[in-house]
């Protein structure tokens, strides 16, 4: 090279890294209750987030939860993503909206693809039919060109062989599927209309010239149209000149000349979803703080579906050209990363506990039995309404081997648009049914007194009921349940017992159940054995021991091994005990089961 020749510098590479996140998620909480929670997205506070003002100020919320990306080379402390949101460049638009793509096929050796093909079909059958196989390879070595050495063929006629090649197979066939092998290239948009234009202009053999020529004239569309977005950076092995740089700052101000970078921050982006699937109000939050992993959205209404995706804003600084002064910047431009999703609905299905202080009292001006109880112990204030429960002996029948039967249940629901969505109120006086549209079953309209309908009083009282059907002759136990603003059921408060004592005047009350039996199961927290494990009974002098059990042994589906339900031989007792309760005397009797059936 002379002294008046200079090369001019290869063009940068520039390389940064732009993080994803991994883990996203999103989950609903449920505060308290509003009565316009089914149409008001709008709550705000300024409260901390995650601080005790902020659960008791805002009424619900989706908590986004987020992995921290270990992406903090560099610290662009003075640049907003809000004020720049305009500038970011995301990783899958970079690609789309500045680089073209197609597909790059060979087909200038398709004819000698199917001699070679032709001949290696013939070779296999002749060597199949017992032909020698270095005769076949020198055959086959002869129709192909010279780089394929005969160590290949001799490797790929073992392999085919082996595999058994279908005769019905034709080389045309196996050659139209092997000439669907296509190479994807991406090229930037502003030199593809011209490459493309080059190669239909001076490889007119070619069989896909025609299909190039055609779309030539719209590639030039795209490249004219990229070129007025071109500033004045000259841009490198990324194309960073066709980005919107956020800031220009004169390398000789700055010791840092390579390429550096770091996150920012991010941005949520998110949608309501319709029942159709479609969404609709986008909404986007912007975290400016890179460190932070989670973020609370309070505009959220209640039973909707959102959608969420967030992105990494990744900031990227790199050594640019500036055409116009002739010297090297820094430029900072902002890259959002690929979006990770999550969807939530705010729906709480969460049930509450049952109402506390239930007791029975009888009430000597109205001589009748009153229940009072007290709203369950919850934060999220949502108990809209109360339903009393009550079941008698019939017959021989005791209290507690009989259903519950509702006999009254309080309405005092003030939601919002909550008819048609939860439940279907008929109209005042005209009977019909009362529907809980999610959670209970459909209630007799007769049975419900609603907050609206007591104008004549004074007060209304949700948590007292005067039982106006009382039998003093029945023994009856009462409970009582509640029902949330959403239909979400709690289950029974404790039952109580109840016997009028003609003697007495007054009533016998029993604690038959702790509270927290679910509905179909009343009977699961009796304070007293399910099963009587004892039998009461006079005037006999003989008895008799019957055995005749439905099951010997019992099979789980997929084990080998049965439970046995009877113990049979001398080694296997059951005792009976007899006591005589007058004498004080008692006496045990020993029961052997022995196995008399007949071996298969």
């Amino acid at each position: 090279m002379t002294n008046n020749i200079q090369s001019l510098p290869s063009v940068p590479v520039t390389a940064a890294d732009t993080p994803e996140i991994t883990t996203f998620t999103a989950e609903f909480v449920y505060n308290f209750f509003r009565a316009d929670e089914l149409t008001n997205s709008s709550q705000t506070t300024t409260a901390a987030q995650n601080s005790v003002e902020f659960s008791r100020t805002v009424p619900r919320y989706v908590r986004l939860k987020w992995n921290k990306v270990a992406n903090n080379q560099q610290k662009f402390t003075t640049v907003s993503i809000s004020d720049n949101k305009a500038k970011i460049i995301d990783e899958q638009d970079l690609c789309s909206s500045f680089f073209g793509r197609y597909n790059q096929q060979e087909m200038s050796f398709v004819s000698e693809r199917r001699k070679y093909l032709s001949q290696l079909f013939e070779q296999l059958g002749v060597n199949r039919s017992g032909a020698g196989l270095v005769d076949a390879v020198r055959d086959l070595h002869n129709a192909t060109p010279e780089g394929v050495s005969q160590e290949f063929l001799l490797r790929y006629l073992n392999y085919a062989q082996s595999e058994n090649t279908s005769t019905e197979t034709t080389p045309e066939e196996l050659s139209d599927s092997l000439e669907q092998v296509k190479v994807g290239v991406s090229v930037s948009k502003k030199v593809l209309g011209t490459l493309m234009h080059d190669r239909a202009t001076t490889d007119t053999l070619t069989p896909s010239t025609n299909g190039v020529i055609s779309s030539v004239s719209s590639l030039f569309d795209a490249q004219n149209s990229i070129k007025p977005q071109m500033n004045k950076l000259a841009g490198n092995q990324y194309d960073l000149n066709l980005l919107t740089p956020v800031r220009l700052t004169s390398a000789e101000q700055t010791q840092e000349f390579g390429t550096v970078f770091g996150t920012l921050g991010y941005i949520i982006e998110r949608h309501r979803i319709l029942d159709d699937g479609s969404l609709v109000e986008k909404t986007e939050f912007v975290i400016e703080e890179s460190d932070t992993t989670e973020h609370f959205d309070t505009l959220v209404a209640y039973n909707q579906k959102y959608l969420y995706r967030i992105k990494v804003i990744t900031g990227v600084q790199t050594l640019a050209f500036d055409s116009s002064s002739r010297v090297n910047v820094l430029a900072l431009y902002l890259l959002g990363s690929q979006t990770t999703s999550a969807v939530v609905s705010c729906v709480d299905r969460k049930p509450s506990e049952p109402p506390t202080d239930f007791f029975v009292r009888w009430d000597y001006g109205l001589n009748k039995p009153v229940l009072t109880w007290n709203f369950p112990i919850d934060t999220r204030r949502h108990i809209k309404y109360f339903q009393i429960f009550r079941r008698e002996n019939n017959d021989r029948l005791r209290p507690v081997q009989r259903p519950f039967e509702l006999i009254r249940m309080y309405e005092f629901n003030d939601l919002q648009n909550g008819q048609g969505t939860f439940f279907s109120r008929p109209p005042q006086g005209s009977g019909g049914i009362f529907k809980f549209l999610q959670g209970e079953d459909t209630i007799e309209a007769d049975l419900v007194v609603n907050e609206n309908n007591l104008r004549g009083l004074n007060a209304f009282t949700p948590t007292c009921f005067v039982d106006e059907d009382f039998d003093k002759e029945k023994y009856y136990i009462y409970a009582v349940a509640a029902v949330d603003a959403h239909g979400i059921t709690t289950g029974y408060s404790n039952q109580v017992g109840v016997k009028f004592d003609k003697r007495r005047n007054t009533i016998d009350r029993v604690d038959i159940s702790g509270p927290g039996a679910p509905k179909p199961y009343p009977n699961l927290y009796l304070n007293r054995d399910t099963f009587v494990d004892t039998i009461k009974n006079e005037g006999y002098s003989q008895m008799t021991v019957v055995f005749n059990p439905e099951f010997y042994e019992l099979s789980r589906q997929g084990s080998s091994t049965n439970t046995k339900l009877i113990q049979f031989g001398p080694d296997n007792k059951y005792r009976i005990q007899l006591i005589n309760t007058d004498l004080q005397e008692d006496q045990f009797v020993d029961v052997v089961v022995t196995d008399g059936r007949s071996s298969p």
